[in-house]
């Protein structure tokens, strides 16, 4: 057994702010789908960092149920008083997302994980596993995060133990990579013709339907 992993998809349009902060659209379908999915326009001359601020990361995994409402507030009170070192935990997270992203990447467009994304990727994961332990429910038995709940990266070891257990899985033929050429966005495809193309149809899929409709609108009018 695994972790009770949330598929929250109330957040559309790639999330919005709010006064109370960000708050992320979660419709990767998995944690660590939902992890490298920080990153908007990835492919452009313009990407928008989603996770700029250590804040950010904690909110993040506070909103797709990484951690709990208790916890994301310890870590921000913690990262108040020593931001120096927040910073340099968020560059590790954000550094180890970038990395299953090349992972991800590879196996979604059917090639072999390179041994440059590989390496860093297991030592990873090797240490997430030693942050993890088995913990007894009444169903069975459960991964539990067995960090220090004050670390800085608390959060990241289930997120790399969620994407462990979807890349060696039967779950990794329905990994898909948005359609939009704007756009990187990974998710599981659960629909039931298995055809989905967009991380979010009212932002990706609308705009290629706009893209279309001008490209059809421009292709019939009067020379």
């Amino acid at each position: 057994m695994g972790y009770n992993i949330a598929v929250k998809e109330a957040v559309k349009r790639g999330g919005k702010w709010t006064p109370e902060g960000f708050l992320y659209e979660l419709s990767g379908g998995d944690w660590s789908l939902d992890f490298v999915n920080t990153v908007d326009m990835r492919p452009t001359p313009s990407p928008k960092e989603l996770l700029g601020t250590y804040d950010d990361v904690v909110s993040w995994a506070g909103q797709a149920g990484v951690i709990s409402g208790k916890e994301e507030s310890s870590l921000k009170r913690k990262a108040a008083r020593i931001p120096k070192e927040a910073e340099r935990a968020r560059r590790r997270i954000v550094r180890a997302r970038e990395c299953l992203f090349q992972v991800v990447s590879a196996m979604v467009d059917g090639r072999a994980v390179s041994d440059e994304a590989l390496d860093p990727w297991n030592r990873l994961v090797r240490e997430a596993m030693a942050h993890l332990e088995l913990a007894a429910r009444k169903d069975g038995l459960a991964w539990r995060n067995a960090a220090d709940s004050e670390s800085l990266d608390y959060m990241l070891w289930p997120v790399i133990h969620a994407a462990v257990t979807l890349l060696t899985g039967p779950d990794v033929p329905r990994i898909r990579r948005c359609a939009s050429e704007k756009c990187d966005w990974m998710f599981l495809d659960r629909s039931k013709r298995g055809n989905r193309r967009w991380c979010d149809m009212t932002v990706c899929g609308n705009r290629a339907k706009a893209q279309r409709f001008y490209r059809r609108k421009k292709k019939s009018a009067p020379a």
